[in-house]
């Protein structure tokens, strides 16, 4: 089920056999960060923390 909380949209899977595939065939659209924001980006080393870095080899070591 899709959902969408205020811009954000949220699936809801409801078993654990349906999150393992979603996981598996989708993973690297669900490894995306939130956008950029002005904030984050003076908050969080210009975007170079473990939550706010894209998923990429950075982020991976």
């Amino acid at each position: 089920m899709l959902l969408h909380l205020g811009s954000f949209p949220v699936v809801v899977v409801s078993s654990a056999e349906a999150a393992a595939q979603l996981f598996k065939t989708h993973d690297l659209a669900f490894s995306s960060r939130p956008p950029k924001l002005i904030a984050y980006g003076k908050l969080l080393y210009n975007y170079k923390d473990v939550g706010s870095a894209p998923y990429a080899e950075y982020w991976r070591q």
